[in-house]
């Protein structure tokens, strides 16, 4: 068991459709994570840098839409 990565737990814990709105994270990451080794982690934190750069482009878009609707 390795504890060399920190949780990208941000205390905003509420689950929907099996993942969690703060970290987004899925149950099995949630509860796997002290257990996973630093390779999975990594896969996890790999992931969820995709999904956060996802959202900041839905943002920047939906920004550049309403600039155009102006």
């Amino acid at each position: 068991m390795t504890n060399s990565l920190n949780s990208p737990c941000i205390g905003v814990c509420q689950i929907w459709e099996n993942k969690c709105k703060g970290c987004h994270r899925t149950m099995y990451e949630i509860v796997g994570w002290y257990d996973f080794s630093d390779e999975q982690k990594r896969e996890v934190l790999e992931r969820l840098e995709n999904v956060q750069e996802q959202k900041t482009s839905g943002i920047s878009a939906s920004i550049s839409l309403s600039k155009l609707r102006d």
